[in-house]
């Protein structure tokens, strides 16, 4: 069968990608850390590029002579390649949040690993995680978890500390992720009322304002330009309100 690809300007940069990625939303990492800085903007422990990338792709740290092979902790959907899936975003911003909230790097991959097991990859980027996602931690701390590196009274506490983070603290971020039938379809990073989304089945996932899939990056380089956001409006044939939310939210990008 023919292969295809397909080009596209992101305002930065022209990637090239094999068209069986249509529909599945491309990010790089630097790109996920931004995004997730400004969605969880107040937040402490918010993830670098090197952050992301360590949890995508695994790392190996030199420990005294030797050298520790780190597996990632969310599994890759476009193995190979630079970018990665709108799926994984999605991952990785949960993995954020729970970071954010004090739960250890340890605690949270156990809780992947068993994720995984009861529901199959890409954990948390179901439906079931954030609506029954304590059950999670739970299931890991009814079995007395043991965790290396951590005394068993640390591990008790995080493994509570989790359940509280799922049940009662993630719940106002929601609304910034609108679910399909089984995975995240949208994420709106400034939530759904500034109009701005992440939707892997239009641009490639890549920021837009959602009512007229215009890609918030390119009015505000025309706004930087000297565009004013009136006569971007009247170009593009938007609201002023959907070019000033995105203009704000790549001046927020850039100071992420």
């Amino acid at each position: 069968m023919a292969r295809y690809s397909v080009r596209w300007y992101t305002g930065d940069e022209m990637i090239t990608a094999d068209r069986s990625v249509i529909g599945v939303g491309l990010y790089t990492a630097s790109q996920a850390a931004g995004i997730i800085r400004v969605s969880l903007e107040g937040k402490e422990k918010l993830p670098s590029t090197s952050t992301i990338r360590r949890w995508l792709r695994g790392t190996v740290v030199p420990y005294g002579e030797e050298r520790r092979e780190y597996a990632p902790i969310v599994q890759d959907q476009i193995p190979g390649d630079p970018h990665f899936s709108f799926v994984n975003f999605i991952e990785l911003w949960f993995i954020t949040f729970f970071r954010s909230e004090g739960v250890s790097f340890q605690v949270i991959r156990k809780a992947a690993e068993e994720a995984t097991r009861l529901l199959g990859p890409h954990p948390f980027a179901l439906h079931g995680f954030s609506t029954d996602g304590a059950s999670i931690f739970a299931d890991l701390r009814e079995r007395g978890t043991r965790i290396a590196g951590l005394p068993e009274r640390t591990v008790m506490e995080e493994l509570n500390r989790g359940q509280i983070v799922m049940r009662e603290l993630v719940k106002p971020y929601l609304r910034e992720i609108t679910w399909g039938e089984d995975f995240a379809s949208m994420f709106w990073p400034c939530g759904p009322e500034r109009g701005i989304v992440l939707d892997p089945t239009r641009c490639f996932g890549q920021p837009i304002v959602a009512e007229d899939a215009i890609p918030t990056r390119a009015l505000y380089r025309r706004h930087k330009a000297g565009d004013a956001m009136e006569l971007l409006a009247e170009w593009y044939r938007t609201s002023v309100e959907a070019v000033r939310a995105a203009i704000e939210f790549e001046q927020q990008l850039e100071m992420a």
